[in-house]
């Protein structure tokens, strides 16, 4: 994701996250402490939106845009009351591999003002594994990182240091139950 500075001149920052994935729309709402150099989780919300919904020539349907638009909406109106100083939103699996992805993109932008930004699949399982490591230690012994999305499958090979291995597959739970 692009290196969004954060001002640090005060104690309390509220950021946003949202992850526009195949199945679902997630935001997450942390309230970042400098002094500490932590964060809290003050809020989340995941509304199943179904974008990976398609019509024949693959392109996002209508429909599915209408709900992640709505839920977009919703979303802002969350960070709103928050006081969010930066909603970092990114898109996955759906919008990259859709023809009239970065149509959804344009019309978040001009609609709504949320800039999304298109991940790779070498970035969103990179993303991945940085959750990991802020949730749990891997220590110094290697492990598998396998994430199950709607669209893909990232698997990661990785210690508490680094990556050795960032993969990004086209199999995903919604693309199986087709």
């Amino acid at each position: 994701m692009q290196n969004n500075s954060i001002n640090t001149n005060y104690k309390d920052l509220f950021v946003a996250s949202i992850d526009i994935g195949t199945n679902s729309t997630h935001l997450l709402v942390a309230q970042i402490n400098s002094d500490l150099k932590s964060f809290t989780i003050k809020f989340t919300e995941k509304s199943t939106t179904r974008l990976g919904e398609r019509d024949d020539d693959g392109n996002l349907t209508e429909e599915a845009i209408d709900r992640v638009i709505e839920t977009l909406k919703r979303f802002k109106e969350y960070c709103i009351s928050y006081g969010v100083s930066k909603i970092l939103a990114a898109a996955t699996s759906a919008v990259r591999e859709s023809p009239n992805g970065r149509n959804l993109i344009k019309r978040v932008r001009e609609n709504i003002g949320i800039t999304i930004e298109l991940i790779s699949g070498a970035e969103e399982a990179r993303l991945i594994y940085l959750g990991v490591l802020s949730g749990m230690s891997l220590e110094n012994k290697s492990h598998i990182i396998c994430d199950i999305g709607g669209g893909s499958t990232e698997l990661i090979l990785a210690n508490s240091k680094d990556t050795r291995a960032l993969t990004s597959s086209r199999i995903g739970a919604v693309r199986l139950k087709k």
